[in-house]
């Protein structure tokens, strides 16, 4: 779980979790985000830019159905306060 009271910010937090869902170990997976259609998806498509270079967003009726990314590189780079977290 991700807690906006847990970050200096919602641009870290968003980072943070990015960085967690696009592990190796998740490589292949789909990921479902409760609530994407909804005011929530704002705080994460303006980060999106800043990590993939492919970005396909697939709406219907002004909601947002799906969001696939491909990353700038193979790998992401872990943000800074990353390795100061605890990490679940």
């Amino acid at each position: 779980m991700y807690y906006i009271s847990d970050y200096k910010s919602q641009e870290e937090m968003i980072q943070i979790c990015l960085f967690d869902m696009m592990a190796k170990r998740y490589k292949g997976y789909t990921i479902y985000i409760h609530n994407l259609g909804g005011f929530d998806s704002i705080y994460l498509i303006n980060e999106l830019p800043k990590y993939f270079k492919d970005i396909d967003i697939v709406n219907k009726d002004n909601q947002i159905l799906s969001i696939k990314v491909k990353s700038k590189t193979d790998e992401l780079v872990a943000p800074r306060c990353y390795a100061t977290r605890g990490r679940d």
